[in-house]
């Protein structure tokens, strides 16, 4: 895991996040103001706010394919900015390639 993120950082390709997405990633560290803020400065992401669009769009992923809100939201979210997206969840990878949207 620590090498792909490194990789990741390396590569130098922007990074995106809903902030639904955000919210799921930071739960762990969010009891600790002080790894919060390392997290949050790990990441390295630009974060993304849903629209209305988008969130219906997340509602139909949602409802089309066995993923959660916030994988539908990380669907979405790419689909809307035209992105690829990276995730080591399998089901949304299967997701992701039935909807038509690159996996890194």
């Amino acid at each position: 895991m620590r090498e792909r993120l490194h990789a990741w950082h390396a590569d130098a390709v922007p990074r995106v996040v809903a902030s639904v997405n955000l919210s799921e990633v930071l739960v762990g560290p969010s009891s600790d103001p002080v790894l919060l803020r390392r997290a949050r400065a790990a990441l390295e992401v630009r974060t993304h706010l849903p629209s209305e669009p988008l969130a219906v769009e997340a509602a139909r992923l949602r409802g089309t394919h066995p993923v959660s809100f916030p994988d539908a939201y990380l669907l979405a979210t790419a689909a809307h900015l035209g992105a690829g997206l990276c995730s080591f969840d399998r089901t949304v990878r299967r997701a992701a390639a039935a909807e038509g949207l690159a996996v890194g």
